[in-house]
């Protein structure tokens, strides 16, 4: 029964373990979950190349963060890291300048 409990646990880490993997940190909360994915722990919103989506949030922060999107532009947002991503331009800044964390951001996103 034990070897079976310890099995089940090792199993149940490893999953956890590779489930986060290519989780990538920006600070204040931003953090991207996979490629071409980027999330807001604190705006409990996440978005893709396509701008806010309310399935990648639904999957990331949870169903009530994905309903609590509302009717609003979505092709444009802002991180709590202060990068602003804009899906016309393909383009993040922040504060209007290109810094190490909006290249990085934009890439993840818009994959240039």
């Amino acid at each position: 029964m034990r070897t079976l409990m310890s099995l089940s646990f090792a199993a149940l880490a490893l999953t956890a373990a590779t489930a986060f993997a290519g989780q990538v940190e920006y600070g204040s909360g931003v953090f991207s979950p996979e490629r071409g994915v980027v999330c807001d722990r604190e705006g409990n919103f996440c978005a893709d190349g396509t701008g806010i989506s309310a399935t990648w949030t639904e999957q990331y922060m949870g169903a009530e963060a994905a309903h609590n999107l509302g009717e609003y532009d979505t092709t444009e947002f802002v991180l709590h890291n202060g990068v602003e991503c804009i899906v016309a331009d393909q383009a993040c800044n922040h504060h209007g300048k290109t810094d190490k964390a909006s290249k990085k951001i934009q890439k993840m996103v818009f994959g240039k």
